[in-house]
């Protein structure tokens, strides 16, 4: 009796705990007319604020003090025209607070505010954050069309912990996309940027690892600074971790297409082309030690595709490895001073086969940069803001090729000796296989024969490789057996398949030769 009373009373005590729960995390719907600062000092922390369809003229900012969410009617809709969405500014589907007479629309200060689904359009500034005591933490903005800032970013946080900024539209904001100052941990993953004066700017965490995750971000018609920038080039924040740059893309941009100006700073698989900027498309800047630039498609760009460096500002410890490098004026620009390391740019496609450019000597291999793809220079830090004019490098680490092709080998093979194994009677024979394999961009990886046995027996592989000559030509040798089942009308098949992959792991179309057992002497084929 006991138990049972125990256990009823837990269920009483859980049906309590969730009828509080659910009292406060209300929902209380806001329509245009509404005034969404009652609706806000209605709610209580974990509430959440819907909003329906309409415009909502915001004339004073609304200030955000307690966590909450703010939902608009399009929560789960991509804004994304390049993510092929439907939504449309000002379309009858949103939710528009339009903040025509008002310096900012959105204030937030508070942790834990999520503000999603909505269109924020026309001030002087659309969200803003700020703190003078804690960071403030996880504030969030996703599936948002952001729009209209004229006098600062379209979303400014300042003093943050685990911001994300994620799947927004954000355009005609002649200042700045996003601006994350004091920022540590935080994420801004998959927006679309355009039209704006700077992209995504992430800098200044007070002496504090930045942390910061930029990723598959795109961004474009950049006017006035760089698309993306991490840490300030002050060099305030050369010491900090800064985080990753990875998968974004982006294009036209007036300043640097990504700038970092802190440590340990992972920039991988970017596509950035169409940067005028003098400091390059991708930059990296001050004392930094641990940069790492890795697998990015950098092209077409007017001015330096890589500038590791500038002026005062030398580096170390920065890799530039696995870059596609190609069609910029030049490919890349190393700043160094007396004591400062070479630079390890090892295998880059310079955009030609015949490698880079610019006339420079790799100083361990000898190598010369003498080829016609984009070229490899570099330039001495002469004091205090200065450097000398850009001449061939001694200093750069580089492969004379070091791309990857595009034209995959050709493989194939002729008939093979012999073709029929007879008698049946169980024995090895060596069959005689000749063919060929040519690479027109002289970077074979592999070649190899797979043998296929109808009975499973002498299923196998074998490297051809070593036996390829000059002209791909080979021959060699594969023992079978000449056996078959008694009951197999058929015979025994056994099929040969050549095959070849180029160093870049384009593989050849294979070619295929069969050796039978047959039934009988009359039905060899």
């Amino acid at each position: 009796m006991g138990s049972w009373r125990t256990y009823a009373e837990v269920l009483v005590f859980a049906a309590v705990a969730f009828l509080t729960t659910a009292a406060h995390s209300a929902t209380i719907a806001v329509s245009p007319g509404d005034s969404i600062a009652a609706a806000i000092a209605a709610a209580s922390p974990g509430d959440t604020i819907s909003f329906a369809p309409g415009r909502y003229g915001i004339s004073a900012p609304i200030s955000i003090a307690k966590s909450l969410t703010l939902r608009g009617p399009q929560a789960d809709v991509d804004p994304r025209p390049s993510a092929g969405s439907g939504r449309v500014s000002g379309g009858p589907g949103e939710a528009v607070l339009e903040g025509a007479g008002a310096g900012m629309v959105l204030l937030i200060y508070a942790d834990n505010v999520t503000i999603e689904g909505l269109e924020i359009a026309n001030a002087g500034g659309l969200v803003y954050l700020s703190s003078s005591g804690a960071p403030r933490k996880n504030p969030t903005i996703r599936s948002c069309i952001l729009h209209g800032a004229a006098g600062m970013a379209a979303v400014s946080l300042r003093q943050t912990e685990g911001a994300c900024l994620q799947n927004n539209y954000v355009f005609s904001a002649p200042v700045g996309a996003f601006s994350l100052e004091y920022a540590v941990g935080c994420t801004v993953r998959e927006n679309e940027i355009s039209g704006c004066g700077v992209g995504i700017k992430v800098w200044h965490a007070y002496g504090t690892d930045i942390k910061a995750t930029i990723e598959g971000n795109l961004i474009h018609g950049i006017t006035g600074g760089a698309g993306i920038s991490l840490g300030n080039e002050s060099g305030v924040d050369e010491s900090r971790a800064g985080g990753s740059i990875v998968d974004n893309v982006v294009d036209g941009v007036a300043g640097a297409g990504i700038a970092v100006f802190t440590g340990d700073t992972l920039i991988d698989g970017n596509e950035v082309t169409g940067c005028t900027g003098a400091t390059g498309a991708v930059y990296v800047a001050n004392r930094v030690a641990g940069a790492v630039i890795t697998n990015n498609d950098i092209y077409d760009n007017p001015a330096v595709g890589v500038r590791v460096g500038r002026q005062h500002r030398v580096v170390r410890d920065v890799r530039v490895n696995d870059n596609t490098i190609s069609g910029n004026a030049m490919g890349l620009l190393y700043v160094w001073a007396d004591g400062a390391a070479n630079l390890d740019a090892t295998g880059n496609d310079w955009g030609d086969k015949s490698g880079p450019s610019g006339g420079g000597v790799d100083p361990s291999s000898g190598a010369i940069a003498d080829g016609s793809g984009d070229s490899i220079m570099e330039a001495v830090s002469t004091g205090y803001g200065n450097e000398s004019e850009p001449c061939p490098s001694i200093h750069v680490l580089f492969d004379p090729w070091g791309g990857a092709s595009s034209t995959p080998p050709t493989a194939s093979l002729g008939s093979p000796d012999p073709a029929v194994l007879w008698p049946a009677n169980g024995k090895p024979v060596a069959v005689t296989i000749q063919g060929s394999v040519t690479d027109a961009d002289g970077d074979l990886g592999q070649a190899w024969l797979e043998i296929e046995d109808e009975y499973g027996e002498l299923d196998g592989t074998q490297d051809v490789t070593a036996a390829l000559g000059p002209d791909g030509a080979f021959v060699t040798s594969v023992t079978l057996i000449a056996r078959r089942d008694g009951k197999d009308k058929d015979g025994r098949e056994y099929v040969i398949t050549l095959y070849a992959v180029d160093a870049a792991g384009n593989e050849a179309a294979s070619d295929s030769i069969t050796v039978v057992v047959p039934h009988d002497q009359g039905k060899g084929r």
